[in-house]
């Protein structure tokens, strides 16, 4: 009994303790004095927190108790001083959030401990005062000189960087780069230069970390995003400052870079490179308009057209630029209603109330600047252009399915009358239609037929018990036709093509579902095909004069294949690549014997050079001198 009464005492004592030194003064937040707790106005809480790092610019908050209403609230650190403004909405920490809120900007003042002094002065002249200290220390500051954002490895790549602190006594203690997909780390203390073969990543785009810590313990971290494609048949031609090429033409190449106006979302700058000077000329942006990384964007005669998001509710706009000028032309249904061939542009645009009214179709000449209007009104269901000018499409047109039409030179004409499947997704080459027939009306089988029109009539290539999709199920290029079938026991999409003559030619025969990526005016065919889910890897089945031959592999899904004027080129973020697609050239270039290199007319800043020609059992390409 006298145990637990002796334990009861303690625990009173003990209680009675903690309550006394909570409720002291010197425990309560802000509370210097019972006067200060009577206070009319009293600065409650204040961000950032004792003993903080901050850098050259950091965010002071605070919150207020007043009677009167605050006249005014400052945040002071020795010579520099701002004064915090009342937000809409608070800024808040994972702690509280603050009503009042400010940049304070110390760059240039000596590192250290620094006393920031906050003073709240109400309608009467009230006032309070807190002060607190931060430690102003920047981080470091890493600088990465390779690899550039979206650099492809082909299938090294050098990685450099280095690490400055405004401590200069004793630096960054430490850089490493942590490598995505390799579970590798590369360690330093402020330098790292260091080539990385990332073959085992082949097809794969990954993300390196770079790390650099400080005296303080003060980190930064810098990402650079890379892809990776070992094939040989790739060689570099040229390098844009960009995330993703767009278009390329003989003389010009349309890329996308980040927007720094717009940092932190997915909205995209657009510049165009030429080709053999090297000028860069951006494309200027609208205010409240501007294209994102999933935007299309097409080279024209005076510059450019694209896609431009409404920034504010994010609605497709159709904008050219030429002349110098930005023309907003219309508002399509999708990023898909946008097709762009020769010196034609073809889009929807939207009436009003798109959802009652519809859309109407237009065909806009980029070489007079000019717009003709297809069709009024109607619900379209894919839509088509060929380089002169002609159009098909496929509408409803007051009927209860979608049919096919043509239109050439101010002349329509009705391609298909099915009152019971819809005809949708036309595409065109000037002389025959390929387009998807929807044999299932139950929208939860979506079954379709490819079908192609031609002047000898209409043939129905393949059918599924899925969907189909323009571009990768089939395309139609001068009179060549390529396709997917489903072929054996697993219904496998195989890749087919069509010879002008009508003649038939399965050239895939993978075991997983091949897609079509590119079909040339010779009949070419590139494909892509998915080996267990791993990577997407490019084949390229050519056409040449003397017959077809076997498929080859030329790359991973990474590439965005082009064939321009006879030759395969491809893309892979900001990078150009030629596509080499005959037997590898395991040769080098040799000098015949006897080769001189003569110097004459030598000056204190030049020299002419002059030698033999090298010889090569294919052909001499380039020559460098170093």
């Amino acid at each position: 009994m006298s145990t637990i009464s002796l334990n009861v005492r303690r625990f009173i004592i003990a209680l009675l303790f903690i309550i006394l030194l909570v409720s002291h003064p010197a425990y309560l937040p802000f509370s210097e004095s019972a006067a200060a707790a009577d206070s009319p106005i009293r600065i409650t809480g204040y961000y950032p927190g004792r003993d903080e790092l901050v850098g050259d610019e950091f965010r002071v908050a605070a919150s207020v108790d007043s009677t009167y209403e605050v006249k005014q609230l400052s945040a002071e650190v020795e010579t520099v001083r701002v004064d915090l403004t009342q937000p809409d909405y608070p800024f808040c920490t994972r702690i509280r959030c603050y009503d009042w809120t400010g940049q304070l900007r110390i760059a240039g003042l000596s590192k250290g401990k620094k006393t920031v002094t906050l003073t709240a002065i109400d309608s009467r002249g009230n006032r309070d005062t807190k002060s607190f200290q931060v430690i102003y220390d920047e981080k470091p500051v890493i600088h990465i000189a390779s690899p550039l954002n979206k650099a492809v490895a082909t299938p090294k790549l050098r990685i450099q960087a280095s690490c400055t602190d405004d401590d200069v006594a004793i630096g960054c203690t430490s850089l490493t780069v942590k490598i995505g997909g390799l579970e590798k780390t590369i360690n330093g203390v402020d330098r790292i230069d260091e080539e990385v073969s990332f073959a085992s990543l082949d097809g794969r785009t990954i993300r390196l970390d770079f790390w650099a810590k400080d005296s303080r313990g003060q980190e930064t971290l810098k990402q650079r995003d890379i892809s990776i494609d070992s094939s040989d048949k790739l060689s570099r031609m040229d390098t844009v400052d960009g995330i993703a090429i767009l278009d390329i033409s003989p003389d010009r190449i349309l890329y996308a870079k980040p927007d720094k106006d717009k940092p932190f979302t997915d909205y995209v700058q657009l510049e165009i490179k030429n080709r053999l000077t090297g000028q860069v000329t951006p494309i200027p942006t609208l205010r409240d308009k501007a294209p994102n990384n999933n935007s299309p964007g097409y080279l024209t005669p005076q510059g450019a057209i694209f896609i431009a998001n409404d920034v504010e509710n994010h609605h497709n706009n159709v904008v050219e630029w030429r002349d110098g000028q930005l023309l907003v032309l219309g508002k399509p249904d999708s990023i898909g209603s946008l097709k762009v061939k020769g010196d034609y542009a073809l889009f929807t645009n939207a009436l009003g109330d798109y959802v009652v009214d519809g859309y109407t179709l237009v065909l806009r000449n980029l070489v007079s600047g000019t717009n003709q209007e297809v069709i009024p009104k109607g619900r379209f269901a894919g839509i088509d252009v060929t380089a002169n000018g002609e159009v098909v499409f496929s509408a409803t047109m007051n009927q209860g399915t979608h049919n096919i039409y043509k239109w050439a030179q101010g002349t329509l004409t009705q391609i298909t009358n099915d009152t019971v499947n819809s005809n949708i997704n036309p595409l065109t080459d000037g002389s025959s239609i390929v387009y998807a027939r929807r044999i299932d009306p139950n929208p939860m089988k979506q079954a379709e037929s490819i079908i192609v029109q031609g002047p000898a009539g209409s043939q129905t290539l393949s059918t599924f018990d899925k969907s189909t999709m323009e571009g990768t199920d089939y395309q139609i290029n001068q009179g060549w036709v390529a396709f997917t079938k489903e072929e054996g026991s697993k219904r496998i999409r195989q890749t087919w093509v069509q010879a002008p003559d009508g003649t038939k030619r399965q050239v895939s025969d993978l075991g997983s579902d091949s897609s079509i990526v590119t079909l040339t005016s010779r009949g070419d065919v590139v494909f892509k095909n998915s080996q267990k889910f791993i990577k997407d890897n490019l084949y390229l089945s050519e056409n040449p004069a003397a017959g077809r031959g076997d498929y080859m592999y030329i790359s991973s899904g990474l590439l965005k294949p082009l064939w321009l004027q006879g030759k395969w080129i491809g893309a892979i973020n900001g990078t150009l690549f030629a596509v080499r697609t005959g037997t590898a050239d395991s040769t080098p270039p040799t000098w015949p014997k006897a080769s001189r290199l003569n110097a004459s007319d030598v000056t204190s800043s030049s020299v002419r050079l002059s030698w033999n020609a090298a010889e090569d059992d294919k052909a001499v390409t380039g020559l460098q001198a170093v």
